[in-house]
């Protein structure tokens, strides 16, 4: 019985199989088209800016052949991660496209030959940018102060940044990221710092009285006493010392002697730069004429080479633009082109910080603005100091360091594709 229950399975098992193999398969056709071409492969031609940008924020556009006009046919990638096309400012040969986020590792601040590729449905091959594009983190933490915090900043010609902290110190910073202690015996809080000639470094503390270290660091020294406080000072071409602060005027020192040069009872300035023969002043109005903003950006005609200063006018109504509880002015620099970056005081919502723009891009011409770098810097921007190429330093400090929410207290290196204006001080 059992070797005949063998022998039926057998049979079955054969018959089955001689069903199968006569049997069509029921498989979807192939859609595999050999004599197919597919649409020709985008190329790229170049890419504005042709270097790199940075990551994260960088605006980019790419021009080229076979995109086609249809966008929602289009991807971007930057070494696989893909990238936002802005249809409105994008056309059949030009994309205009936001620079993804591809650096991960939080130690690395640069990453060189970023494969940047255009791909279009229809086209077997992707259009790939052949020259080194680089992508660069925007902002990145500059030195590492231990329990102090930094407060101002400053910068040499060769790119040394010097730093003031809460602790009474000065650290001079290489471009290489190196610190080593430069002065000590200061204020706990700088309010103004600047290079001046032959590499003596200057400071206010929002005080009568400017103060400096001897080029090569040291202990501090009394230059100039005032009248009124000063926070703030900037070089002209000539050598002339501009200061303002909370005073009745600004001041302009020349060969050793200070005298006031332009009348602003009832102000309290915080920032001041030199730019194209103007001193620019932001601050706070604390008088009663209704027609003055309460905060505001002036700036005054230098008329000479000993450094007198014409009428004053006001360039932008900050109070107008942020409100009368906005955040206020902590600092100004001022770009190659005249474009004011300026930068606000935090803002808390009771304990909580709730943050701000940093920095705001202020047209004088215009008065248009547009927040910068959003999306990487965190408010307050207490300190601003352009380098010689396309680095602004930045100073954070908070007044209120563990509200909720809060970011650290840091010295950003603030990476750009514009130059800052010419700084007579450390030339």
């Amino acid at each position: 019985m059992k070797s005949y229950r063998i022998i039926m399975s057998s049979i079955l098992a054969v018959a089955l199989l001689s069903t199968l193999a006569c049997t069509d398969n029921d498989y979807p056709d192939n859609i595999w088209d050999p004599d197919a071409e597919g649409n020709a492969a985008p190329v790229i031609t170049s890419i504005d800016p042709p270097g790199g940008s940075y990551d994260g924020i960088g605006i980019v556009k790419i021009m080229g052949d076979n995109f086609g006009a249809d966008f929602s046919k289009i991807q971007v990638t930057f070494n696989g991660r893909v990238a936002s096309i802005d249809t409105a400012q994008s056309s059949e040969g030009v994309l205009t496209v936001g620079v993804p986020v591809v650096i991960s590792d939080s130690d690395v601040n640069v990453l060189d030959s970023v494969q940047v590729m255009v791909s279009v449905q229809g086209a077997y091959l992707g259009g790939v940018y052949h020259d080194n594009f680089v992508v660069e983190r925007a902002a990145v933490i500059w030195g590492e102060y231990g329990t102090g915090f930094p407060n101002a900043v400053a910068c040499d010609a060769q790119e040394n940044v010097y730093v003031s902290t809460n602790e009474k110190l000065i650290f001079k910073i290489d471009p290489d990221g190196n610190k080593t202690e430069y002065a000590s015996g200061l204020s706990l809080l700088t309010t103004g710092l600047r290079m001046g000639p032959d590499g003596v470094l200057y400071y206010a503390k929002n005080y009568k009285k400017i103060f400096r270290v001897p080029a090569g660091g040291g202990p501090k020294e009394t230059y100039m006493t005032f009248s009124g406080k000063v926070s703030d000072l900037d070089f002209d071409q000539n050598g002339n010392l501009f200061a303002a602060g909370k005073g009745d005027s600004i001041f302009c020192v020349t060969d050793s002697v200070d005298r006031g040069v332009a009348g602003y009872e009832d102000y309290e300035f915080t920032a001041l730069k030199v730019y194209n023969d103007y001193v620019y002043v932001a601050g706070t109005y604390v008088g009663l004429d209704a027609s003055i903003p309460v905060w505001g950006i002036w700036r005054n005609p230098i008329t000479n080479a000993t450094g007198d200063l014409g009428a004053s006018e006001l360039v932008f109504d900050w109070a107008a633009y942020v409100g009368l509880d906005g955040p206020g002015i902590e600092a100004m620099t001022i770009s190659a082109d005249g474009m004011l970056y300026v930068g606000a005081s935090e803002v808390y919502t009771g304990a909580t910080y709730t943050g701000g723009d940093a920095i705001t891009i202020v047209d004088p011409a215009t008065g248009s603005t547009t927040p910068f770098y959003t999306a990487v810097l965190y408010a307050p921007a207490t300190s601003l100091c352009w380098g010689n190429s396309n680095y602004i330093y930045c100073a954070r400090f908070l007044d209120g360091s563990t509200a909720e929410g809060a970011p650290a207290s840091a010295i950003v290196r603030i990476a750009q594709p514009e130059l800052g204006a010419p700084y007579y001080g450390r030339n």
